[in-house]
């Protein structure tokens, strides 16, 4: 069986399909969306296990599929429009930051508001060995968080409520599993540019874990709860003394530069 000399073509495409979604789900086309989201990992697994040449094809037939259905979404009417008290955000992975600073600004100022971050993927690994050592699992982790957000928003709109019990558990598990693309990440022995780490994977596992301590709680795993909410202010505590010394260094070096 032939087998191409990267896999970079899948994370492309998985971009494609990720930026594609979110695009249909902030419009409120959230059956259309979720069927992407589902490509868009379902992309990354064949390659991960057989990355074969023909799994190429297949991966350029479902972007090509995303681009029609994103087309035609501007002559449909929304089949899921925005609920009361939800607010989704379509950020990039550069704006996860400063969307963490605006968590710690909410919580301060009691928001009632739901928040659900939709991140758009402007990340392109160089190479394979930068998707092995972590752009790979980093891509896959904000594909994951995405699809969790479609299924909170399908649950909360759910008027059936075993539906909806079914659907904040497949929620749950998707955070789960992109957390758990997180500790692979930041388990390996690599390097990370500053910059990265602080603008990327800690408040990104801030965002995940809120929302694995909020889904935990409406499905009444109270202990798992606490510990996911424990651990967020752990890393959100981490992020902020990271983020003041970033800041201060990115500003002695722009005044170096003046």
């Amino acid at each position: 069986m032939e087998k191409p000399s990267n896999i970079g073509w899948s994370y492309s495409c998985a971009i494609a399909l990720n930026n594609n979604a979110v695009s249909l789900l902030s419009k409120g086309h959230l059956n259309e969306a979720m069927e992407t989201f589902a490509d868009g990992i379902q992309v990354l697994r064949n390659a991960n296990e057989d990355p074969c040449a023909h799994r190429e094809a297949e991966a350029r037939q479902k972007v090509h599929k995303a681009d029609q259905m994103l087309s035609e979404s501007q002559f449909k009417k929304a089949s899921h429009p925005g609920c009361e008290g939800v607010e989704v955000k379509v950020i990039t992975e550069d704006d996860i930051a400063e969307s963490v600073r605006n968590i710690v600004h909410d919580a301060i100022n009691s928001s009632q508001t739901l928040k659900l971050f939709l991140i758009r993927i402007e990340l392109i690994p160089k190479n394979e060995v930068e998707i092995q050592k972590h752009m790979g699992g980093l891509i896959a982790a904000l594909l994951l968080n995405n699809f969790g957000n479609a299924y909170i928003s399908a649950a909360i709109i759910e008027t059936d409520s075993h539906r909806a019990l079914d659907l904040w558990e497949a929620a749950y598990r998707l955070f789960q599993l992109a957390c758990s693309n997180l500790v692979a990440i930041s388990s390996k022995n690599f390097k990370i540019e500053y910059d990265e780490l602080t603008v990327r994977l800690f408040p990104l596992s801030v965002i995940i874990l809120q929302n694995l301590d909020r889904i935990s709680t409406v499905l009444g795993f109270l202990p798992d709860a606490r510990t996911y909410h424990s651990t967020m202010i752990d890393v959100l505590e981490s992020f902020i003394k990271m983020d003041a010394l970033y800041r201060t260094f990115a500003g002695q070096a722009a005044a170096a530069a003046a």
